[in-house]
């Protein structure tokens, strides 16, 4: 298949890349998480020998494309207004820059608990149990993978903070992540490009402690076949983040890396010693009949979690075109309110 090349090239950064063995280890990696995740990191890095991770991108990716193309009537049977759209799926719900966002299709639910362990904290998963049973499966799969790895991952952070800050609550993110069961995992559907807005998703920061996110699939809508980078070419599409110093920046990972990147709720508990980097998914261009499928877990903290920081000026952190840090958080806040204010100030 021949894709037009795209318009003009951009820089692309490779991530700190850890070993899971490394993250299994009580290795020393304050090194890396500096570099990664400190005032002059991107906010990302990756993770690779991630075991049976391979197998379970493959099996999720694909089913995000046959999702989007289920009949109107299916899809609207995992539709979920009262709760806002946000398990079952979602297309056309969300806003950036006061616009309806039409450019993907998304699929949310817990991939550790099909209930809350408290009403209100969180709406019910569904699933498409007869439109598309293998979902569920897979889903699961995959999101407890990521999980596990981040659990991982947040106890060599927490000890990274230790050794910054002496007040810190020793075990704040692993804790979080490891038995909070709050953490919402979203399959994507980036549909082909007809347009050039070059826009698939808007610039912003997540907003939980840390997001687990895939390398992508790029599909053939039509017939579902995997299409290659090298067929894409030298197209400037994916991930994006805007580093330090306002630079677009394209984050190049292998298939089977798994990234991470730190959110706000990390940033504030920590006090700024982590932080948050704003991203954006872009196509500068056309991919006609070309989607983009891609996974992402937000592991964030319970609804009525406090959200307290030890470094509170430290934490407000300002970058353009993301929603003030300031106007969504304030010391004593429950996680629950900082998300309501976060996700009403894009719409």
């Amino acid at each position: 298949m021949a894709v037009r090349s795209l318009l003009r090239k951009v820089s692309s950064v490779r991530p700190v890349c850890l070993d899971y063995a490394d993250l299994v280890s009580n290795k020393n990696l304050y090194k890396e998480i500096e570099e990664a995740y400190s005032n002059s990191g991107l906010g990302v890095l990756t993770v690779k020998n991630i075991p049976n991770y391979s197998d379970r991108r493959k099996n999720l990716l694909p089913l995000a494309r046959k999702l989007a193309l289920l009949s109107d009537a299916e899809k609207a049977e995992l539709e979920l207004p009262q709760h806002k759209f946000s398990v079952g799926w979602s297309h056309g719900k969300e806003h950036y820059g006061g616009l309806a966002d039409f450019s993907k299709g998304s699929f949310y639910a817990n991939a550790e608990v099909d209930q809350a362990p408290a009403k209100g904290e969180w709406p019910d998963n569904v699933w498409p149990k007869k439109s598309l049973p293998e979902l569920e499966g897979a889903f699961k799969d995959m999101g407890n993978t990521a999980i596990h790895v981040g659990t991982l991952l947040a106890r060599h952070l927490d000890l990274f903070i230790s050794s910054r800050v002496k007040n810190y609550i020793p075990n704040t993110l692993e804790t979080i992540i490891a038995t909070h069961k709050s953490h919402v995992g979203r399959l994507l559907h980036y549909f082909p490009q007809v347009g050039s807005n070059n826009n698939w998703c808007g610039w912003h920061n997540d907003h939980g402690a840390l997001t687990a996110l895939t390398s992508s699939l790029y599909l053939d809508q039509k017939t579902g076949q995997v299409v290659s980078a090298n067929e894409i070419g030298d197209a400037n599409v994916g991930l994006f983040v805007r580093n330090r110093k306002g630079e677009k920046i394209k984050v190049q990972a292998n298939a089977d890396h798994l990234c991470f990147q730190i959110g706000e709720s990390a940033q504030i508990l920590s006090g700024g010693i982590l932080q948050a980097t704003p991203h954006a998914v872009l196509t500068e261009g056309k991919l006609e009949n070309i989607s983009r499928n891609t996974f992402a877990i937000f592991m964030e903290p319970r609804g009525f979690y406090v959200m307290n920081s030890h470094d509170e000026k430290n934490v407000y952190i300002e970058h353009e075109g993301v929603p003030s840090l300031k106007n969504r958080w304030k010391q004593g806040m429950r996680f629950l309110d900082f998300h309501l204010n976060t996700i009403g100030a894009f719409n």
